[in-house]
């Protein structure tokens, strides 16, 4: 989704699997899902989570993602030059 792994329409994987693909507990990927959820990204169907179909939700929330890492980024930066 948001690097390009996952296109519009895919299934997810389980959240075993993206857990131990990402080194995480599957309680972190549930949480992420509820986020992406709640923003439209993933939407749950009877056969487990998919990418919404929708291409400008996912490239809305990409840019809303994008735009607050820069704002982490120029604080922590700030704080270092002080």
């Amino acid at each position: 989704m948001l690097h390009g792994k996952y296109r519009t329409g895919d299934k997810m994987p389980s959240y075993t699997e993206l857990a131990k693909e990402a080194g995480s507990s599957p309680e972190t990927v549930r949480k992420a899902f509820r986020e992406l959820q709640h923003y439209g990204v993933i939407e749950k169907m009877r056969r487990g989570y998919f990418v919404t179909a929708d291409e400008a939700v996912v490239m809305a929330y990409r840019q809303q993602y994008l735009t607050t890492i820069e704002k982490k980024y120029l604080v922590a930066k700030a704080k270092v030059e002080i």
